[in-house]
């Protein structure tokens, strides 16, 4: 179960990160493990620019992912450097 908390405590955290770097009004989180055999956490930020009727409904239900852009490295480069920064602190202070 110790395992478990620690990914819940992780998933929140990742989210408050990106809720701080990105400026989201909010976060949805949703947490997996049927179609892929692994656990694992959507962390999705919701903005106030967004269209109501899509904003206040599920994100998989209203965006079609199969056209959004795949990850680059080089393009999303800083916001990995911009996620480690709000992160690192935040890790160290819970050692």
């Amino acid at each position: 179960m110790t395992d478990r908390i620690q990914y819940c405590l992780d998933t929140i955290l990742v989210g408050d990160a990106v809720l701080a770097i990105t400026g989201a009004l909010r976060i949805n989180y949703e947490t997996l493990g049927n179609a892929e055999p692994a656990l694992h956490t959507h962390i999705i930020p919701r903005f106030q620019s967004e269209p109501d009727v899509k904003r206040r409904k599920p994100p998989f239900s209203v965006y079609d992912w199969t056209t959004s852009r795949r990850f680059d490295p080089a393009l999303d480069q800083p916001f990995i450097d911009k996620m480690r920064d709000w992160l690192q602190p935040h890790l160290a202070a819970e050692s």
